[in-house]
């Protein structure tokens, strides 16, 4: 007697890669391979090497808060494949999900790249990586077998395992595009700076922070307080601490600092990372690549939700990042921040430059000055989603990119904006190249996708010419951290 077929049966194919032979299924015309293992790591060390090791049926996100529908463990270095099924080798995208530094999975609903691959006839890769407490706090100091960058490491060995493998799945390994939103596209930042050679050839930062990044001597005393406030005092301890524990201390951490969302972060440890991304790019010793960069038009709009601001602790952000300022220059921001968005929209603005879209501008202008870079800003939230407080808000991009919203909101006004900025994205994959102005660092040119879409600066001149004159713009391009 056979066994019932499952509710839904798919067909299977098998791929030989170089390192191993792993199993995938054909979803909606696209090949779908989850749960390939890259790397394996003991806790807080540097990654290795998987081979031949992969479990489709299990997804696996590093623990954290939340995501209770998914299996939490630290052994959590995998990705998800998404193949389109044309015969010829394929432009990929390695796409590196947000969330902090200390949230996210890359089986989120809105990054699933069936749709994504089909619509611009590629691969697409989501990659997993340790976030919190166990991959971005530094713990070399006290034991050197530690990483001072775990998460990092977790990602450079990613992009490896892509660039030996992806031929045997249809890829083109000399046409890969890294990717990445929110604390991805901080980590897709940084990546470029630390990559010289031909392991990707283009970078997307989408709604990215590049000035997250600490110097060690923080770090280090993060990493201290972090150990106080969990009451350990030695490795062993550290070590033994269960997971779960780790992570319910590392939220009481998140509280107790008054960090919220900027308690982990990436260190200039000065071994593996050594200069800031933004520093790197004002220098010039970043390899040249085609690079694609973008913003939401009300990326802190979720302020107008008081649990989800208290969550993330933003409220924390302005005071902290306004102590370093005169009086004087608080009082201009605020004046210039009522003139131009109103009394009912000036926090959430205000908001959305400091933590978001000012560090994006300085960072799109450096990188400009020596490369090929196009900008946009993502100002549609379509019929439903406009009439909230959110509007356009941090992540929305995502569902247009992947082609992910909800059936609610597939309805042909959004349909039709999915098609226009998945067709710039195949052109980006394909080409390297983008229909309209490049940027250059005196005018950071972009593509306003509304409907119809507009061109005009990617910032406003006015907004990015007042925060040139700050402390918080010196600070960040200092490489040693002055101030800080």
């Amino acid at each position: 007697m056979q066994p019932p077929l499952p509710l839904i049966w798919r067909p299977k194919t098998l791929v030989k890669a170089p390192s191993g032979t792993y199993t995938g299924t054909l979803q909606r015309n696209v090949l779908v391979y989850r749960g390939i293992f890259y790397g394996s790591a003991k806790r807080f060390m540097a990654p290795v090497e998987v081979k031949n090791r992969q479990d489709p049926d299990q997804a696996y996100a590093c623990p954290q808060v939340g995501l209770p529908w998914v299996t939490r463990d630290e052994d959590c270095l995998h990705l998800n494949i998404y193949a389109a099924t044309s015969e010829r080798p394929k432009p990929v995208l390695v796409y590196i999900h947000g969330g902090s530094f200390m949230r996210g999975s890359n089986n989120d609903l809105s990054i699933q790249g069936q749709r994504l691959a089909a619509g611009t006839d590629s691969i697409v890769v989501t990659v997993n990586y340790r976030l919190g407490v166990f991959g971005f706090l530094d713990f070399s100091d006290i034991d050197a077998r530690f990483s001072s960058n775990p998460a990092v490491e977790d990602l450079l060995l990613a992009l490896r395992f892509i660039k030996k493998n992806i031929a045997a799945f249809g890829g083109d390994a000399d046409n890969i595009t890294l990717m990445g939103e929110s604390a991805g596209g901080s980590l897709a930042a940084l990546l470029s700076t630390l990559l010289s050679d031909d392991t990707f050839h283009k970078t997307i930062l989408s709604s990215p922070v590049p000035t997250a990044f600490i110097s060690k001597e923080k770090s280090d005393e993060r990493t201290h307080a972090f150990m106080k406030t969990a009451d350990l005092s030695s490795v062993d301890e550290l070590c033994e601490m269960p997971a779960a524990t780790l992570v319910e201390t590392a939220a009481a951490f998140c509280e107790s600092s008054k960090l919220g969302f900027s308690t982990f972060s990436p260190a200039v440890d000065g071994a593996l990372v050594t200069k800031t991304p933004l520093r790197m790019q004002h220098e010039g010793l970043v390899k040249k690549r085609p690079t694609l960069i973008g913003v939401t038009a009300d990326e802190m709009s979720f302020l107008q939700l008081p649990l989800v601001a208290d969550r993330w602790g933003i409220r924390n952000v302005l005071p902290r990042q306004l102590e370093r300022e005169s009086e004087a220059f608080i009082e201009k921001m605020e004046a210039l921040y009522e003139e131009i968005f109103g009394k009912e929209h000036h926090l959430t603005q205000l908001y959305s430059d400091l933590i978001i879209r000012v560090s994006t501008a300085w960072y799109a202008a450096e990188t400009a000055a020596k490369q090929d870079v196009w900008l946009y800003n993502f100002a549609h939230a379509g019929p439903l989603v406009s009439r909230t407080p959110l509007k356009a808000f941090h992540t929305i991009d995502l569902y247009y990119l992947f082609d992910t919203l909800p059936l609610p909101m597939r309805i042909p006004s959004n349909r039709q904006m999915v098609a226009m900025i998945q067709n710039d994205l195949k052109q980006f994959f394909h080409t390297g190249r983008l229909p309209w102005q490049r940027a250059s660092k005196d005018l950071l040119y972009a593509k306003h996708y509304r409907q119809p879409p507009q061109f005009c600066s990617m910032l406003n001149p006015s907004v990015l010419d007042f925060w040139r004159q700050s402390k918080h713009y010196k600070n960040r391009l200092n490489p040693s951290f002055d101030d800080d």
